[in-house]
């Protein structure tokens, strides 16, 4: 962030496209900021759902089988679309959370 303010301060004009480059990644850098201060996944009434511009969800009701592997959890169902739970977004915690819920539907099924 100091990289990309540090061109305005300089008054150059050979600058002048660094300093056009410069606002995406100061921009780009407060986004993801902000974003990796909250959460990533909600689960709400039977259903998870992932947060941000593209968001995702995941009727638990309809979970068929849970695939699990070191990068995380993929849930999967035969009328939805597969959905991917990444172990390395998330605290050990919280990704411990979220499986003992999974867990509890998948013994339903």
């Amino acid at each position: 962030m100091a990289f990309g303010l540090s061109f305005f301060l300089i008054d150059n004009q050979k600058n002048q496209t660094l300093q056009l480059l410069a606002i995406p990644m100061v921009l780009f850098y407060l986004y993801s900021y902000f974003l990796d201060k909250r959460n990533l996944y909600k689960i709400e009434d039977d259903t998870i759902k992932t947060v941000g511009l593209f968001a995702k969800s995941f009727n638990l009701k309809e979970l068929n089988r849970v695939n699990r592997n070191d990068f995380g959890l993929k849930l999967v169902s035969d009328n939805q679309n597969d959905f991917l739970i990444d172990r390395r977004l998330l605290s050990i915690q919280d990704f411990k959370t979220i499986e003992d819920i999974i867990v509890k539907y998948e013994s339903k099924t």
